[in-house]
């Protein structure tokens, strides 16, 4: 018998399982003539070949982001959150509706990153922007309309234009004397019947009943006894409505009552009839009579002091 020779171990360690970063290994003294190992232990395990962070998720103003990094040498990777970033508002405003004349308007300050906004807020209106035409013209009868129309949304509204003064339109005569037919005056204002306030000669009002008042427009006819009772000279009528005054002249004229000529005419004409009414006394209707009186006495007796009339020249009153 040939005495066993026993292991021969080798002073270093041979490594029986490759380390890794995912797996530890193991290690063992050989035998140099054998497959035996002595002195086995785990070799531990390698750590990961970690490369660069790579942002995976990008963070937004209201979530967060994600990042990662993978090994090199194996499939572990790790990842890590990236904390959101918040709004960043402008501090400008930015109109996100636009005003018009006819609605509101809104602005906020954006975020410039989002689309979210902070402190919306109203713009108010904007003005019209109105022409104006007039679609009924003003008169003395009747009050004209202005119309204004928006350029930028059509809304219109209309405003009264005042009646204009009003003006007298007829006249029946510029001077009155009694000569004249009816003996009235007639003047037409071309202000509306409603409106009629009063009227005036020469600054003072007269009485309802020295004129009448009639519609068509407004007339005014002056009283035959008003007129009467005027002074001869020149008058300024007035006839006040509620959107002015219309103005007129006429004078009067009674200077034929004191003139002496026509009064001398009416006297001739008077005795000439009376003459020919004593002829006519005399000569035929007592033609049958048998002792005729002195035709002397007859004209005394018709034309006495007791059937005179007296006439006082310059008396321009005088309605005798």
């Amino acid at each position: 018998t040939v005495t066993k020779l026993g292991h021969n171990f080798a002073a270093d360690f041979t490594v029986d399982v490759a380390v890794t970063c995912m797996n530890a290994g193991s290690e063992s003294r050989h035998c140099t003539r054998c497959d035996a190992t002595t002195d086995a232990r785990v070799i531990a395990q390698l750590a990961h070949a970690l490369g660069d962070w790579t942002q995976t998720s990008a963070p937004t103003c209201v979530a967060d982001g994600l990042e990662r990094r993978d090994c090199a040498d194996c499939t572990h990777f790790e990842v890590r959150t990236v904390t959101k970033l918040g709004h960043n508002f402008a501090a400008d405003f930015t109109v996100d509706v636009a005003a018009t004349c006819t609605n509101v308007g809104m602005q906020s300050r954006h975020c410039t990153r989002c689309d979210a906004i902070t402190e919306a807020t109203e713009i108010a209106k904007l003005a019209h922007t109105y022409n104006s035409a007039i679609t009924l013209a003003a008169s003395a009868h009747t009050v004209g309309i202005k119309t204004y129309t928006c350029t930028a949304c059509g809304h219109a509204y209309t405003e009264e234009i005042a009646k204009i003064p009003p003006a007298i339109t007829e006249q029946t005569a510029e001077s009155w004397t009694e000569w004249t037919g009816k003996g009235t005056m007639i003047f037409r204002s071309n202000a509306s019947y409603t409106d009629f306030v009063e009227v005036r000669i020469n600054g003072e009002v007269l009485p309802a009943d020295a004129y009448t008042l009639k519609e068509g427009s407004i007339v005014v006819e002056l009283t035959p006894s008003y007129l009467k009772s005027l002074e001869n000279g020149d008058y300024k009528l007035e006839i006040v409505s509620k959107n002015g005054v219309a103005e007129a002249s006429f004078s009067v004229d009674k200077q034929w009552i004191a003139n002496p000529w026509v009064w001398g005419s009416a006297i001739a004409l008077v005795v000439l009839a009376a003459a020919a009414a004593l002829v006519w006394y005399l000569f035929f209707f007592r033609k049958k009579r048998t002792a005729p009186m002195n035709p002397i006495e007859e004209i005394s007796t018709v034309i006495s002091p007791e059937n005179a009339f007296s006439y006082t020249q310059g008396d321009s009153k005088s309605d005798d």
